[in-house]
């Protein structure tokens, strides 16, 4: 990947290169277009390969959407553009189907669960670094429900907030990851259901240079009646800072906070 520095700058096509910006690269980027054409790849025998995996990587971003959408109350939290790299875990979790034909292999989120837990919405502050005592999460697939119990943190030895801002607060959120089962049609559900079952919860505002004394926050799946086999419950956790607004009331600043992936079932 080839970037552009000093005083020449653009974004477009000019000629055979492509420039661009990218949410957590700095500069502009450029690439350069070429590579055989789209008959060649639609019909020649060199790119049955080819072929093979433009099918199986239609459905690592539609996967990645449904990652990003049990997380979307931790949207605004991230410092980076999370889709390249929810695409390239649906890549890797296609490969737990050893059984269906290449071309037609279904992305098991589901069994590739560890390669969600844990992970870190950004690159610059992590959660952990910030959050120095873990929380404590309990999440059923029989009800719906989750627990997320944060322990009692003093500033500057516990919470090791960054910003210099005077409050922060909590959100969590808890959503419904399907798998994605290839089709005649396409990528679709597992569990026949487009839009994604989420909930998120945000504490109210604490003083970011007082003790937080620790608290229970609990969520519940509105309308859970049972969980398909082919998905999980994903349930996730961050934290961004706040400041006195125009009214005079609390409100997030942008560009502060960080957030994890606490626990997949």
């Amino acid at each position: 990947m080839a970037k552009i520095k000093h005083n020449l700058a653009f974004t477009g096509t000019l000629g055979m290169v492509s420039a661009f910006t990218m949410r957590g690269v700095e500069g502009i980027v450029l690439r350069r277009k070429g590579g055989p054409s789209k008959q060649q790849i639609k019909s020649s025998p060199r790119f049955e390969r080819t072929r093979e995996n433009y099918i199986e990587f239609s459905g690592c971003p539609k996967a990645a959407s449904n990652i990003k959408n049990c997380l979307m109350a931790l949207k605004q939290v991230a410092d980076h553009n999370l889709s390249g790299s929810f695409t390239r875990i649906a890549m890797t979790a296609r490969l737990a189907d050893t059984v269906s034909d290449r071309g037609k292999r279904n992305i098991y989120l589901s069994r590739t669960r560890h390669l969600l837990e844990g992970y870190e919405l950004n690159r610059k502050k992590l959660f952990n670094s910030i959050v120095r005592l873990s929380p404590v999460y309990t999440l059923s697939r029989n009800d719906g429900k989750a627990r997320i119990i944060i322990p009692p943190m003093i500033p500057r030895i516990h919470l090791l907030l960054p910003w210099n801002e005077p409050v922060f607060r909590f959100i969590i959120t808890l959503g419904v990851l399907p798998d994605m089962i290839f089709t005649e049609n396409g990528y679709k559900p597992s569990n026949g259901i487009v839009v994604n079952q989420n909930v998120s919860l945000t504490t109210e505002w604490f003083p970011a240079l007082s003790a937080y004394e620790g608290q229970t926050l609990s969520l519940d799946l509105p309308e859970f009646v049972s969980l398909h086999e082919n998905c999980s419950l994903v349930l996730a956790i961050g934290i961004e800072a706040g400041t006195i607004g125009r009214s005079n009331i609390l409100e997030p600043v942008k560009y502060t906070g960080c957030g994890k992936i606490g626990m997949v079932v």
